[in-house]
């Protein structure tokens, strides 16, 4: 059932959320496709600790040329999508 689902998302060209018991496959199969296919994959594993800056970036105080300045670092999800990869939102119960 999963596979099919896969593969209808891929030809409709849209998010497709998975779900059921740990263990069945769900990551791997995902993992296994996009490789199949040529797609590099972004794999972002939730925990209760995931933050909005590891998602999408934050202000990192630096010191360059000798002065304090504040530089942007792109987050996950951010980087991921100018790579234009696939983006594995694994375990996102856990968010």
């Amino acid at each position: 059932e999963n596979i099919s689902r896969i593969m209808s998302s891929l030809l409709g060209n849209y998010s497709l959320q998975l779900e059921g018991p740990p263990g069945i496959g769900k990551t791997a199969i995902i993992k296994y496709l996009s490789n199949l296919i040529g797609n590099k994959l972004t794999r972002i594993n939730f925990s209760s600790s995931t933050t909005k800056e590891e998602l999408f970036g934050s202000l990192i105080p630096k010191i360059k040329n000798g002065k304090r300045i504040f530089e942007w670092i792109d987050g996950s999800i951010i980087n991921g999508l100018k790579e234009g990869n696939w983006i594995l939102f694994d375990e996102i119960n856990l968010a």
